[in-house]
């Protein structure tokens, strides 16, 4: 409603601007595909204090039993994953930018080709093939931006799966048999203790997506609250006509925001009530 309302109250001419057009889409990209605002927020909030206890309950009983060494691993795992997180998310916020601008143009060529009313006139002037041209156009670019996202995300997934296996199993694993070997500690205290190691990591690391998303959504949701924040309305006529009889125009030039070529040069034309033009 409120993305409405500030479409329909914005100046004329920005609404045939591609750069505000891209804001009106990020805007609504964001609250609709990449987050679902304050019902998402309040689902991470509830995941965030569910983590925070278990983690809680996993270092109480790590830090009772003299095994600091497995805290200090803990804290390396939830450096790591900050690191990891961040990376993550740039890759994300890179690929939406650029991707956003290809969306705008293929919902619009898909609008006109899945319309119905359209049908008639795209079968009656042959236009099914251009269309699948343009469309092909820009869906190609696309494309290759998403395969390349992918791929990037692949490499990076792969190098974060390896080494959170080795720092979240293997190095626990590690020192817990050392400390085994060395205090003699039952087989009991070792699994309790590994278990708990387990669980802390795979808390903190459910903390840290958790943070991670909140700023995803927080960040998804400021092209709406900017959008809303900033509009400025159409100006409102102050004189009533109550009668037209002649519209003129004298020398009327006209082009398209961010564009240097005139669709509409020096035009001269009178309009005079109940005639009808073409």
């Amino acid at each position: 409603e409120l993305l409405s309302e500030t479409i329909n109250e914005a100046e004329y001419e920005k609404l045939e601007d591609p750069m505000y057009l891209d804001i009106i889409l990020s805007a609504n990209k964001g609250m609709k595909t990449y987050t679902y605002g304050v019902f998402t927020t309040i689902n991470i909030l509830e995941w965030l204090i569910t983590s925070f206890i278990t983690a809680t309950s996993s270092f109480i009983i790590i830090f009772s039993s003299g095994e600091y060494l497995l805290i200090f691993v803990t804290i390396i795992v939830c450096l790591f994953k900050m690191f990891f997180s961040e990376k993550e998310q740039k890759i994300d916020k890179n690929f939406n930018e650029q991707f956003i601008k290809n969306i705008r143009k293929l919902d619009y060529y898909n609008f006109q080709i899945y319309n119905l009313k359209n049908q008639k006139e795209i079968r009656l002037y042959g236009c099914e093939n251009e269309f699948i041209k343009i469309a092909n156009n820009i869906n190609e670019p696309a494309l290759d931006l998403l395969k390349e996202n992918l791929k990037t995300r692949k490499k990076f997934c792969m190098l974060e799966n390896i080494l959170s296996f080795l720092l979240t199993y293997i190095l626990p694993l590690i020192i817990l048999t050392y400390a085994a070997i060395n205090k003699n500690m039952s087989i009991a205290l070792l699994t309790l203790l590994f278990s708990s190691s387990q669980e802390l990591s795979k808390w903190i690391g459910n903390t840290v997506y958790g943070v991670k998303e909140y700023i995803y959504d927080c960040e998804y949701q400021q092209p709406f609250i900017d959008l809303i924040s900033n509009n400025k309305k159409t100006s409102k006529g102050t004189v009533l006509i109550k009668e037209i009889n002649m519209i003129e125009f004298k020398n009327v030039s006209f082009k398209y925001p961010r564009t240097e070529e005139y669709v509409l040069k020096n035009i001269n034309i009178i309009f005079e009530k109940g005639k009808k033009y073409s």
